[in-house]
């Protein structure tokens, strides 16, 4: 992996010798099987969710809650990260958005709350740290999250999505415990800008949040041809101490 630092602070490139450099869509469906849907129910409303536990289950584990991109649901996140999972021994918790896709101004705190507590009951399992990861749509989910819940997650990692525009002042609540987040940006997304990502950077900046922004060399908007080699670098950084 290359890895250099841009005079621009908090800002890396990253060449991880990603193939995706031309390419906007292919077809892709998860190839997960033997998962059966859960759901939880929030203000009268039933919610769904999948969970992956990993080979090496312990009393007390790392949960990643992984939010989906547009038209996806929760399958797709578990497909994408379950090898990670199982070779670095920490559960996924993917919840479902309302029609397949996440409402920014709609605070998904209560749901994924209730997602991870029911997922852990049915092992009796305790969440050692909490972390959040979001794709494309999913990825401007997660940093709504970590702006108006800082001290939820110990650590954000947004994939293929930008939040250049700020959400409503009354929903950001900084606490004294804030959280670090990450963007990781392809320079050829057709979507998200690399200016963008930048203008997130400085709105997190503003509100008191921490932030890193990896600019992926040779990398489109496309996630899943990938995603094992970009969710590893990315759980490098969810993960580190």
């Amino acid at each position: 992996m290359l890895f250099t630092t841009n005079a621009v602070s908090g800002e890396h490139t990253i060449d991880l010798g990603l193939s995706d450099k031309s390419l906007k869509h292919v077809f892709y469906k998860p190839q997960v099987k033997s998962l059966i849907k859960k759901s939880v129910n929030i203000e009268s409303v039933d919610r769904s969710y999948f969970v992956f536990f990993p080979k090496n289950v312990g009393p007390v584990m790392p949960v990643l809650v992984a939010l989906h991109g547009a038209g996806r649901s929760g399958l797709s996140m578990i497909d994408t990260w379950q090898t990670s999972a199982d070779k670095h021994s920490f559960i996924i918790v993917a919840p479902d958005g309302i029609n397949n896709q996440w409402e920014i101004q709609r605070d998904e705190a209560s749901f994924i709350t209730a997602a991870i507590k029911d997922a852990l009951s049915q092992r009796k399992i305790k969440s050692a740290k909490l972390y959040l990861f979001g794709h494309s749509n999913g990825a401007k989910q997660a940093i709504a999250q970590a702006a108006r819940h800082p001290g939820m997650f110990h650590r954000v990692a947004a994939h293929a999505g930008t939040l250049p525009l700020r959400i409503d002042k009354s929903i950001v609540n900084v606490s004294p415990k804030s959280v670090k987040v990450a963007m990781f940006l392809g320079d050829s997304d057709h979507i998200f800008s690399v200016d963008s990502g930048r203008q997130t950077v400085r709105w997190l900046s503003s509100i008191g949040i921490e932030s890193d922004f990896y600019i992926l060399k040779d990398h489109s908007h496309w996630y899943y041809n990938d995603a094992h080699r970009i969710n590893e670098s990315i759980w490098s950084f969810l993960s580190k101490i």
